[in-house]
């Protein structure tokens, strides 16, 4: 094979490879909807708590013993406001925690308390 033979045979991928280099650089190809459509409650406390989540318009009564995990999905709308309040059921000085997480890990935001018959409250705008 000559020189022109197998420059010619490498030059071929090598503009493969740079084109596709450059739609990947100017985005064409990511999606355009890249916003949080599901997050996690996460309460944990020693004894009883019980709580209310409001998920835009809707709500909904959780009560739980010890630690409870909570999936919650977007409503179909654009604008998504997550609200979470939990109160002890009880006089006990142990904390009443809940942290609203993405699925991934991230935390998003999070509220405690070690007041007896304690409340927490967290208001989140997601995007």
């Amino acid at each position: 094979m000559t020189k022109r033979q197998y420059m010619a045979v490498i030059a071929g991928p090598i503009a493969v490879i740079a084109i596709i280099v450059s739609i990947l650089n100017t985005g064409l190809l990511e999606t355009p909807d890249d916003r949080i459509e599901n997050i996690k409650i996460e309460v944990t406390y020693s004894g009883s708590w019980e709580g209310v989540l409001y998920n835009n318009e809707e709500m909904q009564r959780i009560s739980g013993f010890t630690r409870k995990t909570i999936i919650v999905f977007r409503p179909n709308d654009e604008e998504w406001t997550l609200s979470f309040e939990a109160e002890k059921k009880d006089d006990s000085s142990s904390q009443l925690k809940a942290v609203v997480k993405l699925i991934d890990g991230t935390r998003l935001g999070e509220s405690q308390t070690v007041d007896p018959y304690g409340k927490i409250s967290l208001t989140l705008a997601i995007g």
